[in-house]
């Protein structure tokens, strides 16, 4: 019996990593052209949506040391650095406005 919930949170899991993986690469292109090139109308995906693939996809795993993991698609996922790095510009062209 546990060898076949093993194999099918496998089944489940590779997928689901597969768009954790696609969200967050795209994530980071959006923060590569909005902030890198200066682009103006950047298209985006939900803010989470990778992140939240990736948490489902390590709590899925069968592997038990995987769980430990949970929180690097947080940091790793990109959206975390976009809310930083958008705060921070807005801030800039805030308080430098006039100068």
């Amino acid at each position: 019996m546990s060898q076949w919930t093993d194999v099918l949170r496998w089944i489940l899991m590779i997928p689901i990593s597969a768009l954790c993986i696609w969200a967050s690469l795209f994530n980071w292109s959006v923060i590569y052209r909005e902030f890198i090139k200066q682009e103006v109308k950047v298209p985006s995906i939900g803010a989470f949506g990778g992140e939240m693939f990736g948490i489902i996809a390590i709590t899925l795993c069968p592997v038990n040391e995987i769980h430990k993991l949970w929180s690097m698609p947080l940091i790793f996922g990109g959206t975390f650095f976009y809310f930083l790095l958008g705060t921070i510009f807005s801030l800039k062209q805030k308080f430098y406005k006039n100068t």
